[in-house]
């Protein structure tokens, strides 16, 4: 129990279901309720529950027969960059779109030219992983952990800021959108990201 403090909010999320438990809502109750109850035995206390802000994310897998208790690393799931404000109508998910530019290996030397780009996605992602440029989220609950080390923290974050970008002379990088209010959420989520300097709307 020293890894869920007392003094500590969480909350509780569930995917999946099986035969037995199929309304997640329910299940993410009765897991709360375990730990609480606990809690309060062990200790005479018991945590508060906060949705919006968490100390800590119990997260809960199931599937069959079987379920995965874990602690969430972070607030949202690791594919939202946070980069991305503006949504087109079926946005790709970022890290599909970076593993399907892996696919591609562009390097940035030849164009890349996305006729259909909706948001941006994979512009931003092509040219995010041509150089070398890490996604750092600004809030990793994993630093709530019982065993965090915040000096390895710390030492791992300065040497992705010091070290990892990669500076090379870009061709091209081009999108394409006929949707008028869809070219100005990918434009708009172009300008956040600092390194595209070419945008075009045929």
């Amino acid at each position: 129990m020293k890894w869920i403090p007392i003094d500590k909010t969480f909350c509780v999320y569930v995917t999946g279901k099986n035969t037995n438990l199929r309304h997640s809502h329910f299940t993410a109750l009765q897991v709360k309720n375990a730990i609480v109850d606990l809690q309060k035995a062990t200790f005479g206390e018991r945590s508060n529950i906060c949705i919006n802000n968490p100390y800590l994310i119990i997260h809960l897998h199931m599937y069959d027969n079987q379920a995965v208790l874990s602690l969430q690393s972070t607030v949202e799931s690791l594919h939202k960059r946070g980069y991305r404000p503006s949504l087109g109508k079926a946005p790709l998910k970022e890290n599909l779109a970076a593993g399907l530019i892996k696919i591609t290996e562009w390097d940035g030397s030849i164009p890349l030219v996305d006729l259909m780009c909706g948001s941006g996605t994979f512009l931003i992602e092509g040219v995010s992983n041509a150089l070398n440029i890490p996604c750092i989220k600004k809030n990793y609950l994993f630093k709530n952990w019982l065993d965090f080390n915040k000096n390895i923290y710390n030492k791992e974050i300065s040497k992705i800021q010091n070290n990892s970008f990669r500076k090379q002379n870009f061709s091209k990088v081009i999108g394409c959108e006929i949707d008028r209010e869809v070219f100005l959420q990918a434009k708009n989520n172009i300008s956040l990201i600092r390194f595209f300097s070419i945008y075009r709307n045929l």
